[in-house]
């Protein structure tokens, strides 16, 4: 009954027509990493009219939070990420999704010169850079309720996940 349904819906011209132009890529699990800041993942988001870069440690959940200048360019990402690597380490791999700041050849070079793999969630498909996009939805959440978000961070960081705190899991 399947292969009758499948023949038929392929054979209508209006069936095809209001097909999705593409069906989404299937999901691209990450491996949960076993150490600190082995592997991390980065995106972008707007708030209050300003855009943020986060970096997030997978193995912790420690983010790492900074607001980015008005033009958010791949060179603006890469001055804010090598901060961030500059204070936390390089990781051995960068999550991010397929933005135009991560996609460039500057971010390529980038990270074949600072020594990082660079893997993208599936195309077109949100939900597979989920873990950063909920950790983006939480700080968001905090940063509309502190006008100091740094503190706010450090409340976050010093705030037990299943019995340890992300700065515990991130500086042992």
């Amino acid at each position: 009954m399947n292969k009758d349904i499948d023949r038929v819906v392929q054979s209508c011209v209006r069936c095809q027509e209001l097909q999705p132009a593409q069906t989404p890529e299937p999901l691209l699990p990450h491996d949960i990493p076993t150490m600190p800041w082995s592997t991390v993942v980065t995106d972008m988001f707007e708030f209050k009219g300003k855009q943020w870069l986060i970096v997030v440690d997978y193995y912790s959940k420690y983010p790492v939070v900074r607001q980015l200048p008005d033009q958010a360019t791949s060179s603006a990402v890469i001055t804010m990420m090598q901060q961030v690597f500059a204070e936390h380490g390089i990781p051995a791999k960068v999550v991010s999704d397929n933005g135009p700041q991560y996609a460039s050849y500057q971010f390529k070079s980038f990270a074949e010169s600072w020594g990082f793999e660079h893997a993208t969630s599936s195309p077109r498909r949100p939900q597979g850079n989920g873990f950063v996009e909920r950790q983006i939805r939480t700080i968001k959440g905090i940063m509309k309720k502190t006008s100091d978000i740094q503190l706010a961070l450090l409340l976050w960081r010093t705030t037990p996940i299943s019995e340890k705190l992300p700065v515990q899991l991130k500086f042992s």
